[in-house]
């Protein structure tokens, strides 16, 4: 089925309910697919702000040449404004997207039922309330279903399928293929608390505010690390600021409530505040940062060299790979190629993978410890280096010592990491896991835990990562690549050092089926 030639069931009228930003990008969807299309809401003046909204998007596609003028009026030509629930008699499926409030759904919904036929299919835009639960009221439970889209509708191409305990087969199948017709690509998952993207995105939002709970700061070193050295295009902190920190904090409580409270999901205290305060993100001028002209820029920070604008630092010392240097691998590679003498030796498994300089202190990738404990273990001042996706590349990085490092041995770190073209490597706080490495970690044990528990398949949950929240991998390719065993470790040493349950690793780490083929996002 192609996006001219949907199926005959989906010529006919496709109903959306609500006249918000999500109901009239839906609407938008289904009239550049070829639809009649009716807009409900029960106020006239809503109706008239959505049209105008709809009439202004398809203005601009006509302008960038994406569209042209004769299919835009075409679909204005399609597109019926309603404040009477009868006019829904003739349409093959209803999607229902008004706000996000359990009894103004169900109240509706059930009036819904009532004027519609029986062979109606009736979905509901719902980001995070139970699907089961918003079915309860129907006679027909059998033809409810979930489908999310994602905010603007018309430019995102994931939609979350969520069937409920009783949604038929038939209508599970009609609604993949509505779907695929719209041009969209389609996860299924179960009705559970945030379904797919929302749990995935929730140790993003949460560790970022944790860390803040815990003492971190400033919040800007958060973001930075996660854009330059996670390869993430926007930083937890500022991401919430953009969506609304109220908006955000709920959606965190509804699914910290829906999960029984369990740890993973406690909201934070600082974002608390922020709500309370009304210091809600860019809409209300201040969040996590201040907006305006006289702000301060996330980006107005002094600039990281690039490797190429990189001078040389004196680094003249050697030094001794213990092990296999596994993800800093890079950086030994790059040592070698500045002329640096590079020995190897064997080591125990708690010293495998670092690197000693001149035989001073030992730089290592953090495994979610703190400096001080390693430092313990071994006997050895060390620098634990935070992850970043690509050593390569990298060139803002952020480290910790323990408290006995030298000024001398964090001259020869730095020198060495700048040497390597880390242009900026940036001292913490000893910090359990970091910054990157701890939010990563969590996101890989969540997703990790999406697949044990059967909510999808683990090529929807790859799915979800990359086109719902588009992080820089799938997490389970992620996982992959950083190997299972160092992400379980990071999760048992943060869960020692913070938290027994919050942090505890998936059990299907210690499965022998770990293996993930990255998916194709083609659609």
């Amino acid at each position: 089925m192609t996006k001219a030639e949907p199926s005959h069931e989906f010529n006919k009228l496709v109903a959306v309910l609500g006249g918000g930003t999500m109901g009239r990008g839906i609407a938008e969807v289904a009239l550049s697919a070829g639809h009649p299309v009716l807009l409900y809401n029960h106020r006239e003046s809503t109706l008239e702000t959505a049209a105008a909204a709809i009439r202004s998007s398809l203005a601009r596609r006509v302008e960038k040449g994406r569209l042209s003028e004769e299919a835009s009026q075409a679909q204005l030509g399609r597109l019926r404004l309603s404040t009477d629930l009868n006019d829904l008699t003739d349409a093959s499926i209803i999607i229902e997207s008004v706000t996000e409030d359990i009894d103004i759904k169900l109240q509706l919904l059930s009036k819904v039922e009532r004027v519609v036929s029986k062979d109606t299919i009736i979905a509901t835009n719902t980001s995070s309330l139970s699907v089961n639960r918003l079915s309860s009221r129907l006679d027909h439970p059998q033809r409810f279903i979930g489908l999310h889209f994602f905010n603007p509708a018309p430019l995102m191409k994931l939609v979350e399928i969520i069937p409920g305990n009783l949604t038929s087969a038939q209508v599970i199948a009609v609604a993949e293929a509505l779907i695929a017709a719209w041009d969209k690509r389609s996860v299924t998952c179960k009705s559970t608390p945030g379904f797919l993207v929302n749990r995935i995105a929730r140790p993003f939002y949460v560790e970022a505010f944790r860390l803040l709970d815990e003492g971190f700061e400033p919040p800007q070193t958060i973001d930075k690390a996660l854009r330059e050295a996670g390869g993430f295009r926007m930083g937890p902190l500022e991401l919430t600021d953009l969506i609304g920190q109220d908006v955000n904090f709920q959606v965190t409580h509804q699914i910290w409530e829906s999960m029984g409270y369990d740890p993973k999901y406690t909201p934070s205290l600082y974002q608390r505040s922020l709500v309370e305060a009304r210091l809600l993100g860019r809409k209300s001028g201040t969040g996590v940062y201040a907006y305006g002209d006289t702000a301060v820029g996330l980006r107005s920070e002094q600039k990281v060299p690039s490797r190429a604008e990189l001078d040389s630092p004196s680094f003249s010392k050697s030094i001794t790979v213990y092990g296999e240097p596994g993800l800093l691998g890079p950086l030994v590679d790059s040592a070698r190629l500045r002329g640096v003498s590079v020995q190897t030796a064997a080591a125990t498994p708690s010293l495998s993978g670092s690197i000693g300089i001149d035989g001073g202190v030992l730089l290592r990738l953090t495994d979610g410890r703190i400096a001080e404990d390693v430092a313990n273990q071994l006997a050895r001042d060390v620098v634990l280096l935070d992850l970043a996706l690509d050593f390569a590349s990298v060139e803002f990085l952020l480290l910790s010592s323990n408290r006995r490092v030298s000024e001398g041995d964090l001259t020869d770190a730095r020198n060495f990491l700048q040497l390597t073209g880390i242009g900026r490597p940036t001292l913490i706080d000893d910090t359990p896991g970091l910054v990157v490495a701890r939010i990563v970690s969590c996101l890989i044990n969540e997703a990790s835990s999406l697949v044990q528990q059967r909510v999808s398949t683990p090529e929807e949950v790859e799915i979800a990562a990359r086109l719902g929240v588009n992080y820089p991998l799938g997490l389970l390719e992620w996982r992959e690549r950083l190997g299972v065993s160092w992400v379980e470790s990071v999760m048992r040493n943060l869960s020692d050092l913070l938290h027994p349950t919050r942090y505890r690793p998936t059990p299907s780490f210690a499965r022998s089926d770990s293996k993930h083929a990255p998916v194709s996002l083609a659609s």
